[in-house]
């Protein structure tokens, strides 16, 4: 999990030099779909969800993964879907 966080921490950093200041790093535990559609929006009060739409094989990405469709159907939040 540090890992992951100091990953992420490089880009929040990356990020914050370019000019975008409101920007958090959450690294969390669980289930990923339920975490971004419901959980860490309520307790960060995001408004907006940027989310890849491929999976990890060739027919996954000919269509939006099954984490994006639910996030898309079950968020409280705008979605951003990048292809």
């Amino acid at each position: 999990m540090k890992e992951q966080q100091d990953a992420i921490n490089a880009i929040v950093a990356r990020v914050k030099s370019e000019g975008l200041d409101q920007v958090t790093a959450i690294v969390k535990v669980g289930n990923s779909r339920e975490e971004l559609a419901r959980n860490i929006q309520q307790e960060e009060k995001i408004d907006l969800i940027y989310i890849g739409a491929t999976g990890v094989n060739r027919v996954a990405q000919m269509f939006l993964g099954s984490n994006s469709t639910y996030i898309l159907e079950n968020s409280l939040a705008d979605v951003m879907v990048v292809r």
